[in-house]
């Protein structure tokens, strides 16, 4: 009998984050595999012998990851996808020139704040008014603003500090609006439309509400081919909705809402995934 684990976070609880361990959980389990759920609050050395041989990563500890790779564990998914889905500044130049991204300007890394008009000015007539600025690392749509003037950007600006962010050209056509669609495998599974009526992020967290939906080709493809080139063996590609144009993807995508509305079972397509060993 193969063994396997389930990686989370020892300091991150929540009622979602919990449902979707279980439900990974219980499908394991339905294949004859009593998982081992590892917390990350674990002390870790060079003698440490993980108890399986394969693992759903569900954190973002890159870290252990890479520790848990060098002691020869399948991870879904690798750390180095999880590294460069995790900061939205490398997913973008990861995927530059390759699929179709929002017009985007990586925030310079900073040392210390100091406020920089020149540049938050250049960014300005670049991207123009509204914008939409995020700090590199966030989910939930945490840390993700509309900034509609330049005093505003100033604002945002000061207040990410010296955190890694970037800035985007505000899509109007899909405002509150977008698709999730999730990939294993490197292969779209299916899609939920996101829809929220108060806020210009579309995201469930941010009461964004989910409904199954038939999304083009196109979308299916774009998406695909972002995985691919990210290394993913199990994510959610976040699409606008107007023209299959990617918004981010992420490695560790919470999938209750979509299995709720599209009937998809998304964990026991994971655990047959992780069984076949085909993660990269």
């Amino acid at each position: 009998m193969k063994k396997a684990g389930i990686v989370v976070n020892g300091y991150y609880t929540s009622d979602t984050y919990g449902k979707q361990v279980d439900r990974i959980k219980t499908e394991f389990e339905r294949k004859g595999i009593k998982p081992v759920i590892w917390k990350n609050n674990r002390a870790v050395d060079e003698s440490t012998v993980f108890p399986f041989e394969r693992a759903f990563f569900l954190d973002k500890d890159i870290v252990l990851a890479r520790t848990m790779e060098r002691k020869g564990i399948k991870l879904v998914n690798s750390a180095l996808s999880i590294e460069i889905s995790d900061d939205k500044g490398k997913t973008y130049v990861e995927l530059f020139d390759k699929v179709r991204q929002q017009e985007t300007i990586v925030r310079p890394k900073k040392y210390f704040y100091e406020k920089d008009e020149r540049y938050l000015n250049e960014v300005a007539e670049k991207l123009g008014f509204p914008m939409v600025g995020k700090a590199s690392r966030g989910s939930f749509g945490e840390q993700v603003e509309l900034i509609k003037d330049i005093n505003a950007l100033y604002d945002f600006d000061e207040r990410l500090g010296t955190t890694d962010g970037i800035f985007q050209k505000f899509r109007r056509e899909s405002k509150g609006r977008s698709y999730r669609i999730i990939c294993i495998g490197g292969k779209a599974v299916g899609a939920m439309e996101l829809e929220s009526e108060n806020d210009f992020r579309s995201n469930a967290a941010k009461g964004g509400i989910g409904i199954a939906k038939e999304i083009g080709k196109e979308f299916l493809s774009e998406a695909e081919k972002a995985v691919s080139i990210l290394g993913l063996g199990y994510c959610g590609v976040d699409m606008f909705c107007d023209e299959p144009v990617i918004i981010e993807v992420n490695s560790n995508a919470y999938f209750n809402e979509f299995e709720s509305k599209t009937g998809i079972n998304v964990a026991a397509k994971c655990v047959e995934y992780i069984l076949k060993g085909e993660n990269k």
